[in-house]
């Protein structure tokens, strides 16, 4: 079976996107399961991408092979502002008999897309996506398993001043795009990491935009409690880092509806305890018992110290992420990928 997969590549420092990565995951996942899969990105500007200034026109039918048999676009709505183009590729699929698969990633589907979708076949993550879609296959997220980089991981942390002399303390980290509302969180978190003493706060920041902003944020006191990873970092070394952690703390503001996180797969396939503000954010996850959540920031001190001193629901929480990873390591998830492109 021939797959052409159309999404973003992360390409730091211009463009940073979790649907990338989410694509990267499947894509090697296929990969390592021997199948020929290509990669349509935005890096040659074979597709429109909404992080461009420019209005780029979408022709990813210049470079696909009329011999492929699935396509399948990774749908968020920002990152195709061609529509038109859009609309004469998904012509040029139905008119060369290519089958078309699309993913689903928010509910800002506009109607003229969503009509195209009713001749092809749509996977969404969350049970909530099928009043959208209601003959959707669900398939939740892969959680990603990676070789670990050690050694790279290593000098990133000798790399960032004063780190590597509080790096065997407990450590609690936060990574992604923006989202968490770090002008809130690094004052608790300074303030929880001071208290304890045998704690560090650290955050990745990807984009070299952010960095100025949330260094900020961190009082010249505090510079001993945590510490900004300022460069963005090749997914092994991520998850290395991810291993090394107590819990990550995804921070994310409510939304009106489910839109899944991939900062919380990758914690997980990592078996890093993630710490999440209850929102919408995190509904897929709601009924798993290794995922602690919090309300509000004054919350976070208290569930903290659970994490780092409940060792019997440390144990616990691992044996359940172990379930978890046993059902949706990325390999299986593509296993069921394969049934939709079959059906």
């Amino acid at each position: 079976m021939n797959i052409a997969m159309i999404s973003t590549k992360n390409d730091p420092p211009d463009l940073i996107c979790g649907v990338a990565s989410y694509s990267e995951i499947l894509i090697d996942a296929f990969k390592r399961l021997g199948y020929d899969i290509f990669h349509v990105n935005q890096k040659d500007g074979h597709f429109s991408t909404g992080y461009q200034n420019q209005q780029p026109i979408f022709n990813a039918q210049s470079i696909i092979n009329k011999d492929v048999d699935v396509i399948h676009i990774q749908y968020q709505d920002f990152l195709y502002p061609d529509k038109d183009g859009l609309l004469s590729f998904l012509s040029w699929c139905h008119n060369n008999q290519v089958k078309v698969v699309y993913t689903l990633h928010d509910f800002c589907v506009p109607s003229i897309i969503l009509s195209q979708t009713e001749r092809s076949q749509v996977i969404v993550h969350h049970q909530s996506f099928l009043r959208m879609c209601p003959k959707a296959f669900v398939i939740p997220q892969p959680v990603p398993i990676l070789d670990v980089d050690l050694g790279s991981l290593s000098m990133i942390v000798d790399q960032i001043d004063g780190l590597s002399t509080e790096f065997f303390k407990k450590k609690v980290i936060s990574f992604g795009l923006g989202r968490n509302q770090y002008e809130l969180l690094i004052p608790k978190m300074a303030e929880i990491c001071k208290d304890r003493k045998d704690v560090i706060y650290l955050i990745c920041v990807p984009l070299k935009r952010d960095v100025e902003r949330i260094k900020s944020f961190i009082k010249e006191e505090d510079q001993s409690y945590v510490f900004v990873v300022d460069q963005f970092l090749k997914k092994e070394i991520l998850y290395s880092l991810l291993m090394q952690c107590d819990a990550c703390l995804i921070d994310y503001p409510d939304i009106q509806e489910v839109v899944t996180s991939s900062s919380l797969r990758w914690a997980i396939g990592a078996k890093c305890t993630p710490l999440c503000r209850r929102s919408k954010w995190f509904d897929d996850v709601v009924d798993e018992q290794f995922v602690v959540f919090y309300h509000q920031l004054e919350d976070l001190k208290e569930r903290i110290h659970f994490i780092l001193d409940d060792h019997s629901a440390y144990c616990l929480r691992r044996a359940l992420m172990d379930d978890y990873i046993g059902k949706y390591r990325s390999e299986l998830v593509v296993e069921k990928h394969l049934e939709v492109y079959l059906s």
